[in-house]
C-alpha cells in the first residue's frame, strides 16, 4: 500500500504532538508499506510554494515552501498554489491512501484533489482547526475559552491575527533567495536562530491595534469548504471522546467515524519504579511554554503551595513566546523551579525517569496529548486541568488528580497533597491504563484504510 501523510508542518523545526505522532506511525507504516509525508516549512531564502524532495528522520518527504506571503485571508484556507504543489506529489507518488493530519498552513482543498486522484482519503483531527481559524484552539483574541465558532464574534476575534507577513517581507526573502542562488549560502537558518535569542533582549509585549474585522461571508466560505471536505473524506478519526461527538454534531455519521487513541512504540517503565526516593517530591511540566497551557498557573500554585520538599522543572523552549517565558521567570524567582529548556522527543523518557508527578496544566481544548501518553509509559501520574480530551485521559483520585482549569489554589492543593502523600504516586501509576501499542494502533489504522472500521465507538 502506498500512504501519503499530510500535514501543516514537521520536525527538525517543529515537534510537537501531531508531528510526533506522525513521526512514529509513518515509521512504523514504512516497515510495510510505502510512506511519504507531504508538509509546509517556512524557508525564507526559497520561493514560496517552491516544492522540495528531501529525507526527514528517514522519510521521503515533500516540503511545500510556505513563507506566509498571503495576499488575504482566503488564501489561509483556500490556497490554490498549494494545491497545485499536492496535485504534482499525487501525480509522482501514486498514493492509494491519504492521510490528512493537519490542514493547516496548506489547503481544505488537499482532500478534493486526493478524491479526484482516487485515493481514499482519512483525516485525524488533532484539534478544532476545522472550526476555529485561530489556531484551531477555541482560544479568542483576550486568551479566554470560545466555545464554537460564530460568523460575527469570529470575524471580531480574527482581526488581530497576524496570518501574513508584514509589509516588507517578500522584499527581504527575495534577498535571502538570491544570496542563496548566486553563491549557494542560505542564510535561513541564521534568521531563526537570531530570532532564538529575543528572550536575552530586554522586550516589552506591545499591544497591537486589531486590524479590520475578518469578512463575515469569507468565514462562511470557510465553514462550507470545511463541511464539504468532512463529507467527502472516507473516514474520520478522533483520538479524544470530545473531538468523535463534535465530529458528530458536524454531521459525520457513526459509520464514517472512529474514536482511536494514538498508539505508541515505546516499552513501558518497570512498575516497581521509585517515588521521592529522597522525600524531595519533583514535579514537571512537558511542553510548549505559551499562554494556553497554563504554565503560570502553575508557577503560581506551586509558590501558592509553599512546599518545602518539592521541585518544579519546566521544560521547553522560550522561542515560541519570549514575553511569556520571561514573565514565568519572574513568577517563578526564589522558588525551587528549574528551567531546563526543550527537549529532544528521544529525551523525553529519560526525563521522565527523573519525576514523580506531570502536571498538565493546560486551559484550552486540549485533544488528546501525547505527553500524558508518554508519562503512562514511565509511570508518571498525571496532575491536570479537567477539560477537553484531559478530562477523558485522567481518572480524579484514582491515577491522577483533577483541578479546575486556571485555578492556581485547586492546583496547589493538589501538589499539596501529593507532596504530603508520595506514597499515592504508585497507587496512581499503577492504576493507570496502559496506553495503546504503536503495532495495534497501525492495525486499525490498516482496517480504516480498507473501508473495514472498528465499531463507531472505536478501541483503545
Amino acid at each position: 500500500m502506498r500512504i501519503l501523510h499530510a500535514l501543516h508542518f514537521f520536525l527538525p523545526k517543529h515537534s510537537g504532538g501531531t508531528e510526533v505522532y506522525t513521526l512514529r506511525l509513518a515509521r512504523a507504516q514504512a516497515r510495510h508499506h510505502d510512506v511519504a509525508l507531504f508538509y509546509s516549512e517556512k524557508l525564507q531564502a526559497h520561493r514560496s510554494y517552491e516544492l522540495l524532495e528531501r529525507r526527514v528522520e528517514g522519510l521521503d518527504c515533500r516540503i511545500v515552501v510556505n513563507n506566509l506571503l498571503y495576499p488575504d485571508f482566503a488564501a489561509t484556507f483556500d490556497n490554490p498554489a498549494i494545491e497545485e504543489r499536492f496535485d504534482q506529489v499525487l501525480s509522482d507518488f501514486r498514493p492509494d491512501v491519504v492521510h490528512v493530519q493537519h490542514l493547516m498552513l496548506l489547503s481544505l482543498g488537499l482532500v478534493r484533489r486526493a478524491k479526484r486522484r482516487g485515493a481514499r482519503v482519512v483525516i485525524t483531527l488533532q484539534d478544532f482547526w476545522l472550526w476555529c481559524a485561530r489556531m484551531g484552539q477555541l482560544i479568542d483574541a483576550r486568551g479566554e475559552r470560545c466555545e464554537g465558532p460564530e460568523p460575527d464574534r469570529c470575524s471580531r476575534c480574527l482581526a488581530d491575527l497576524p496570518f501574513t507577513q508584514k509589509k516588507g517581507a517578500e522584499h527581504a526573502f527575495r534577498g535571502l533567495e538570491l544570496m542563496r542562488r548566486m553563491f549557494g549560502v542560505d542564510l535561513s537558518p541564521l534568521v531563526d536562530q537570531v530570532r532564538g535569542f529575543r528572550p536575552l533582549l530586554p522586550r516589552k509585549r506591545v499591544a497591537q491595534p486589531p486590524g479590520p474585522p475578518i469578512p463575515v461571508a469569507l468565514l462562511e466560505r470557510r465553514a462550507a469548504q470545511a463541511a464539504e471536505l468532512l463529507a467527502q473524506v472516507d473516514h474520520v478519526i478522533a483520538p479524544s471522546r470530545m473531538l468523535f461527538d463534535h465530529a458528530a454534531k458536524a454531521g459525520v455519521p457513526e459509520s464514517r467515524r472512529s474514536h482511536l487513541e494514538y498508539g505508541v512504540d515505546q516499552a513501558p517503565a518497570a512498575p516497581d519504579r521509585a517515588y521521592a526516593p529522597d522525600g524531595v517530591v519533583r514535579f514537571a511540566f512537558l511542553g510548549t511554554p505559551v499562554p494556553h497551557k497554563g504554565v503560570h498557573v502553575l508557577v503560581d500554585a506551586f509558590r501558592a503551595a509553599g512546599l518545602e520538599q518539592a521541585e518544579l522543572t519546566i521544560y521547553g523552549s522560550a522561542a515560541a513566546d519570549a514575553a511569556y517565558f520571561a514573565d514565568l521567570k519572574r513568577r517563578a524567582q526564589g522558588l525551587r523551579v528549574r528551567f531546563a529548556g526543550a527537549l529532544q522527543n528521544s529525551a523525553v523518557p529519560a526525563a521522565l525517569a527523573q519525576v514523580d508527578a506531570l502536571v498538565v496544566p493546560s486551559l484550552w481544548f486540549e485533544n488528546w496529548p501525547l505527553v500524558v501518553q508518554e508519562a503512562r509509559l514511565a509511570r508518571v501520574p498525571v496532575i491536570a486541568s479537567r477539560i477537553g480530551g484531559l478530562a477523558e485521559g485522567v481518572r480524579d483520585g484514582v491515577d491522577g488528580l483533577y483541578f479546575a482549569p486556571g485555578d492556581a489554589v485547586a492546583l496547589a492543593l493538589a501538589l499539596r497533597y501529593v507532596a504530603a502523600w508520595p506514597q499515592r504516586l504508585r497507587e496512581f501509576a499503577l492504576a493507570a491504563p496502559l496506553p495503546p501499542t504503536m503495532a495495534s494502533h497501525e492495525a486499525a489504522l490498516a482496517a480504516i484504510y480498507a473501508g473495514d472500521p472498528a465499531p463507531a465507538g472505536g478501541a483503545r
